[in-house]
């Protein structure tokens, strides 16, 4: 039986896989990929939810993620859906402007970041918002330079002895199927952008769907590199944690038919789009047996 939220069926499935591999994620100096397990996945995510507890972070409260496709992104997202609060994903190439609006609207305090660009436009923000007042740097290779700021190894170990401990167990426990996950905004190409409510609920929903249309197997290997920022991979992303597959990080979508030959995905969720524009190598690539044609969903 499918539990009632997406937290209750990482953890389900973290309990079931433990150090099997969940993620995979290269190294762009050793050109070597990095694997990441289910353990790790859930205590990374937990570590998370105590500290963004141990900054008085509310039931429901918006927080930001504004970054390209790395472990982070899920450690951080599900660390903010354990404590059922919200969490509002920039596209990482977002303006200035673009962000201070969605910051303003959803009274933000607090974002998450990941390269030098977006610390820069997040560091604008704190001066140029009335809200916003912390920011966490995924970027090891980023030392913050503001009161404001702090860099993830540093905000992962803000609960060391564990003191919110009870608190987000109490908090996890009371997650609801209505409950929201995430506010998504709009391109804005017909105005400003409009923030789409999404519940625990409607992400299980596309879970039967999948299943219906889909055979997903534990030994699948995706590649998550279309913008978590955009429900589609975010959709699939949970997807692939409820069928208990491996999902392979690429930050630069531009990049995926260099690595495609190294990660060999079985599966994976693209766009038309993205087959009509590199069609030659990617055929060939599925031509070669490092991806079933018949096992990739896209977007329309």
């Amino acid at each position: 039986m499918m539990k009632d939220n997406i937290l209750s069926i990482v953890l389900e499935r973290a309990s079931r896989y433990n150090s099997r591999e969940v993620f995979r994620q290269r190294d762009p100096e050793s050109n070597s990929y990095k694997s990441i397990s289910w353990e790790s996945l859930v205590s990374t995510s937990q570590m998370v939810s105590r500290s963004l507890l141990s900054l008085g972070t509310d039931t429901f409260e918006n927080i930001g993620i504004f970054s390209d496709n790395r472990p982070e992104w899920i450690f951080s997202d599900l660390g903010i859906i354990g404590i059922r609060s919200v969490v509002v994903p920039f596209y990482s190439t977002s303006s200035k402007q673009q962000l201070k609006y969605i910051v303003d609207e959803t009274r933000m305090r607090l974002i998450f970041v990941g390269n030098r660009e977006q610390y820069e436009k997040a560091l604008w923000l704190l001066e140029n918002t009335d809200t916003l007042k912390k920011i966490v740097v995924f970027d090891a290779g980023i030392a913050p330079d503001n009161d404001s700021c702090i860099s993830w190894e540093k905000f992962i170990g803000l609960d060391p002895e564990n003191h919110f401990d009870d608190e987000m167990k109490r908090r996890m426990q009371d997650i609801q199927p209505e409950d929201l996950v995430t506010i998504i905004y709009t391109s804005g190409t017909t105005g400003e952008s409009k923030g789409v409510m999404l519940t625990h609920s409607t992400f299980l929903y596309t879970f039967k769907i999948h299943d219906e249309r889909l055979e997903v197997k534990e030994s699948d290997v995706s590649v998550c590199f279309l913008p978590l920022s955009h429900v589609f991979e975010r959709m699939w992303t949970y997807y692939m944690l409820y069928r208990g597959a491996t999902n392979v990080f690429i930050d630069n979508p531009r990049e995926i038919i260099k690595h495609i030959s190294v990660i060999k995905p079985t599966l994976m969720c693209t766009v038309p789009r993205f087959l009509r524009r590199p069609t030659k190598g990617f055929r060939q690539n599925s031509q070669n047996g490092l991806l079933s044609r018949k096992k990739y969903s896209t977007g329309r």
